[in-house]
């Protein structure tokens, strides 16, 4: 056990803020390898907070900061204006930059293997209009949401501006109805300073990316593992599993600590009933089909890094992650130590979890340990594009909230 006499709160709570910045808007100011930097080591911070031992912690600072009566309608306010405006800047922007593949392709695919399904087409055959003939790599869980865009004939980029509040709407959730109003207002805050330094500094996700859709499957996945909630763990590994393959040795270390230290029986419930709803997604769209071509997936980038470096240089260079203290023909190795980490890290945290049996609370054990690998995998990626942080930076709300709640219950 760690012992140390920090004041949780404020460590805490500028922390979670300092990674969102950082993600948000520093980004795009230079200093990146300070940025890179700072994000990596607030998301190691914020990995680890669950195992240090600290002292509950008075919250008078939060009382004497927002210490008046209508501080919880206001931060709700923001909150109820940050969606407000993030809705009419979507609208204005979906106006002025029509879908377009030259621009991002991601959309416009998704877009077609929708349509496709719907006329009983083979979804995953090559897609001639784009490219001049690719074929779609998306796992179905990244394109089926998508699919009530082209029913109704609607931009689906409002799918990913639906998920991305549903996001949200899920660490507000998570507030105990018992929390102060000066907790309330942290948490309308926090959640708030997140969107709109994607409105104002990041809109990228929400014009071109399906990433939104990703990022409501990692947060769906750390409410239950907070919540503790099994039918929600199963939905959310199957989605997670058809979406990215970040979660793979994660979850295959999640499913021997909850054997052996948690319940042997709900771990078995838990792995068929994700087996079962994965398989029959992959079934229904389409997905066993493209199998070696999802297993592939991670070595697309490596090897089309020598013909465009014009291309992923300045990228690794503005993005987050490490990439960018690599040289270009370097990568390569990076790319090693990325897969090897990812193996490592989730075995390493397995370890601290099997040998400490008071270090951490199971629950806070599956959230940490997800944050952590999180963090090391996309950290380590070799084309670090910024939409696929956010599904780590997401989970740190969470668990300031979840943390939120416990001083709460300290208070009373």
């Amino acid at each position: 056990m760690l012992s140390t006499p920090i004041k949780t709160y404020q460590l805490l709570f500028g922390i979670v803020l300092l990674e969102i910045i950082c993600h948000t808007l520093f980004i795009n100011i230079g200093l990146e390898e300070f940025i890179s930097m700072s994000y990596l080591f607030a998301g190691i911070a914020i990995g680890i907070m669950p195992f240090l031992k600290t002292k509950d912690q008075s919250i008078k600072w939060v009382n004497q900061i927002f210490d008046f009566k209508l501080i919880t309608p206001i931060a709700f306010s923001l909150f109820l204006t940050t969606i407000v405006f993030a809705i009419i800047k979507s609208y204005l922007d979906f106006q002025s930059h029509p879908l377009d593949y030259t621009q991002a392709d991601m959309l416009p695919i998704i877009q077609i293997m929708c349509n496709r399904l719907i006329n009983g087409e083979a979804v995953y055959t090559i897609i001639p209009e784009i490219w001049d003939g690719m074929t779609p790599i998306y796992l179905p869980a990244m394109w089926f949401p998508y699919i009530p865009s082209v029913l109704f004939d609607f931009d689906p980029r409002w799918i990913s501006l639906i998920a991305l509040f549903a996001s949200a709407g899920l660490v507000v959730s998570l507030a105990k109805n018992h929390l102060s109003k000066q907790l309330k207002a942290l948490v309308y805050l926090s959640i708030s300073t997140l969107l709109l330094g994607i409105m104002i500094g990041d809109f990228s996700l929400i014009r071109y990316t399906e990433e939104p859709v990703v990022i409501f499957y990692y947060t769906l996945l750390g409410y239950a593992i907070l919540k503790q909630n099994k039918k929600l763990l199963i939905i959310a590994l199957s989605l997670c599993f058809l979406s990215r393959y970040a979660l793979i040795f994660w979850a295959i270390m999640y499913a021997i600590y909850y054997f052996f230290k948690i319940d042997k029986k709900e771990a078995i419930k838990i792995f068929i009933g994700t087996a079962i709803l994965s398989a029959l997604i992959m079934w229904f769209f389409e997905g066993f089909e493209n199998l070696d071509v999802f297993i592939g997936l991670k070595d697309n980038y490596i090897e089309a890094l020598p013909e465009n470096k014009w291309k992923y240089r300045p990228l690794i260079n503005d993005g987050l992650g490490i990439a960018k203290f690599f040289t270009y023909e370097s990568l390569s190795t990076l790319h090693s130590l990325h897969f090897y980490g990812a193996v490592i890290i989730p075995l390493f945290l397995l370890m601290i979890g099997f040998k400490n049996k008071t270090i951490i609370n199971h629950r806070l054990f599956g959230w940490a340990s997800l944050k952590l690998s999180l963090v090391f995998f996309f950290n380590l990626l070799i084309i670090p594009y910024a939409y696929l942080f956010y599904s780590s930076t997401i989970l740190s709300l969470l668990f300031l909230v979840d943390y939120l709640n416990k001083q709460s219950n300290v208070e009373e």
